[in-house]
């Protein structure tokens, strides 16, 4: 039985130029040969063949390895992580003060279990020969994206637990009780910088910017007053907005359009734990005359330290 495919081979074989010049010559002779009965015929199959199919909408690229740190384990790996818990404190003594204090340094061993995110691409075996159109690499490639679609949806989930995790009765370490921010109505960059301030107290800083690219629309409508003249001429030449002062921008279609999560560097914040790569085997089904595939992989998302995280809801947006 053949190996599967690691997520490596399977992305850099969507990702390379299936084509050349001596290919597509190669082609043309052979549907010019194998039809050179019927010109008529053989025209029509060279335009198909040229003419592409319309793409429905924009790839989906994920963020979700951009913001944890990814592990790969090792077959048969301890499923499990060890994080300090405790902050070292120092104290001012007076001459006559006979007991030293102690800072006791804590830690804690952090259990997960992995869980299986999975695509099944299905295609008719008719679609194959009665298609221009290269039916196996569009489905396998929508598979792939859909399983970046389901990660980055779970690091939104993990940000927001991050985020409520902090409350009266379980304070920060520097004793806030909300990493919660609201802004109502228009985004400024004054938005960005009191958000910050809350990690800036717990001596972390926040910024990287992650927000829906409909929420950062919003950006380019920023007037010269508030951004500068360099700000506004980027824009008007048709440059993305990636840096906002100190923030670097981030944007995903998965994050929720009233939500931007900052947050600090990845070595800040978590893991992500790979047991099992994403990896595609066949999945046929002669009986209904179609061709699939089964992707998936083993994975988690650990948010170890939360103290970074901060949550900015819009409201009246």
């Amino acid at each position: 039985m053949a190996m599967p495919k690691t997520s490596a081979e399977i992305v850099a074989e969507l990702g390379k130029n299936p084509s050349s010049p001596k290919k597509r010559q190669a082609s043309l002779n052979r549907i010019l040969s194998e039809n050179k009965h019927d010109p008529r015929l053989a025209s029509t199959k060279v335009a198909q063949g040229v003419v592409g199919p319309i793409i429905i909408r924009l790839r989906y690229e994920g963020i979700v390895r951009s913001v944890l740190m990814e592990d790969p384990l090792p077959q048969g790996a301890g499923l499990f992580y060890d994080i300090t818990t405790e902050f070292g404190a120092a104290y001012k003594l007076q001459p006559h003060d006979n007991e030293v204090k102690i800072s006791q340094y804590e830690g804690n061993r952090v259990r997960y279990d992995v869980i299986r995110i999975a695509a099944f691409p299905v295609i008719s075996e008719e679609d194959i020969y009665k298609l221009a159109i290269n039916m196996v690499d569009y489905a396998k490639g929508e598979a792939e994206q859909r399983i970046m679609e389901q990660e980055d949806g779970y690091l939104f989930s993990c940000f927001d637990a991050a985020v409520s995790k902090i409350t009266s009765s379980s304070p920060d370490t520097a004793g806030l009780t909300s990493h919660v921010s609201t802004v109502t109505g228009d985004i400024s960059p004054t938005a960005f910088y009191n958000a910050e301030k809350i990690a800036i107290q717990n001596r972390l800083e926040s910024h990287r910017v992650i927000m829906n690219p409909a929420t950062a629309n919003d950006l380019y409508t920023w007037k010269i007053d508030t951004t500068g003249v360099k700000f506004l001429d980027d824009v008007m030449d048709g440059k993305p907005i990636t840096k906002m002062g100190k923030f670097s921008i981030m944007t995903s279609v998965i994050c929720p359009l009233d939500k931007i999560y900052m947050i600090p560097e990845p070595e800040y914040i978590g893991w992500m734990p790979i047991l099992k790569q994403l990896d595609g085997v066949d999945n046929p089904k002669a009986e209904n005359f179609t061709i699939g595939w089964v992707y998936s992989e083993l994975i988690n998302l650990i948010v170890a330290n939360s103290y970074g995280i901060v949550r900015v809801d819009l409201q009246g947006n």
